[in-house]
């Protein structure tokens, strides 16, 4: 099948500065105890049977951690020894937890879209149920991504206000640090990033463009753009950064892959998309540190790769099937990339997943 590429401008990305300088390391599946090779899959799930339908998912110290957002959970894999467990907040307020992302206080955060609440949990607490946390604000309506941003503060969409927020993850109370942006360019935001530049990023699904905000100028608010929309291009989903600082999105309604450099004067006259026939609902995207854009298909049930310095259908690569990969929703890294894996969630499945990338 032949990969189909739309080109802007060159890509300003080259070999050289898309492969890790990791040193790679010797491997065996736990599964097997055979020698690790790239596209090896492991699955684990809860033996309780509890995760439903888990979406976010990253690394946090030793652990990868994860949403169930059918059943309101918090989990975790262990991953020294693959042991799954999840957690319920005692107080019930937690409603549709959605992403999730390690802040600045050592504690792992997540958004609850469903009862209009940040949360946060201790991963090194004993019982880490009875460390759970959440926080309400008139304002935190319908929150649903997150991001880490270098100076502590975590930013997030706000869907039911049409907005974007931010908090000071290490302050005593974060909510009285609570910060609000709005403006008419912003619709439904959704997924959410910040570049190597400190600027934040989100998807408008409203009318599928992008907005950028920069929270280190005098007046955010008024730095607020959007780019886009693309039709030829897709719908904008997911996002990740390449090591030269070119943001990636996964795209729908056609499928595949936009990049941009988000330091041009111009952004969107740097945008290139690339597709390839095999492809149908990409999701979840993440840069892996082999030099590739690893990203999960939902509809095709398979992990894929792209790499940015080659051309023609070579470049693409496609992983897995049911059950090991079982409507995946989301990708990222352990806390330590170097590890040369990705995990990612399977949300028709109810399971987590481990991929080699690097052997």
């Amino acid at each position: 099948m032949l990969a189909v590429t739309i080109v802007g401008v060159p890509l300003a990305v080259t070999l050289a500065s898309c492969v890790s300088a990791a040193t790679p390391r010797s491997r065996s599946s736990a599964a097997t105890g055979k020698a690790a090779r790239v596209g090896d899959i492991e699955v684990f799930a809860d033996p309780k049977g509890l995760i439903e339908a888990p979406t976010g998912v990253i690394g946090a110290g030793a652990d990868v951690w994860f949403t169930s957002i059918g059943n309101s959970r918090i989990g975790r894999v262990r991953t020294a020894t693959g042991a799954v467990e999840t957690f319920a907040d005692p107080a019930g307020n937690i409603a549709l937890p959605a992403n999730i992302c390690p802040g600045a206080d050592a504690r792992v955060w997540f958004t609850c879209l469903g009862s209009n609440r940040l949360g946060s949990i201790d991963p090194l607490a004993d019982d880490p149920a009875a460390s759970i946390r959440t926080y309400a604000h008139p304002h935190l309506k319908t929150p649903v991504a997150l991001k880490l941003a270098e100076d502590g503060r975590l930013w997030f969409t706000l869907r039911g206000e049409n907005a974007l927020g931010s908090i000071q993850s290490r302050a005593a109370d974060p909510m009285t640090t609570l910060r609000v942006f709005r403006s008419d360019t912003i619709g439904d935001p959704s997924a959410l990033f910040i570049d190597h530049a400190g600027r934040v990023w989100w998807v408008n699904a409203r009318d599928k463009t992008i907005g950028m905000l920069d929270p280190l100028v005098s007046d955010p608010a008024a730095s607020i753009r959007a780019f886009g929309p693309w039709p030829r291009f897709g719908t904008p989903r997911a996002w990740a950064v390449s090591p030269s600082g070119w943001l990636w999105l996964t795209t729908q309604d056609a499928p595949g892959l936009i990049t941009f450099d988000p330091s041009a004067t111009d952004p969107a006259s740097t945008v290139r998309w690339v597709t390839d026939s095999r492809l149908r609902e990409p999701d979840g995207v993440w840069f892996g540190v082999d030099g590739a854009v690893w990203f999960v298909d939902t509809a095709a049930n398979a992990i894929a790769s792209y790499r940015p310095e080659s051309a023609g259908a070579g470049a693409w690569r496609f992983f897995g099937k049911p059950p090991q990969v079982d409507g995946p929703f989301d990708i990222k890294p352990s806390a330590d990339a170097s590890d040369g894996t990705m995990w990612f969630t399977n949300k028709t499945g109810n399971t987590l997943g481990r991929i080699v990338i690097e052997a």
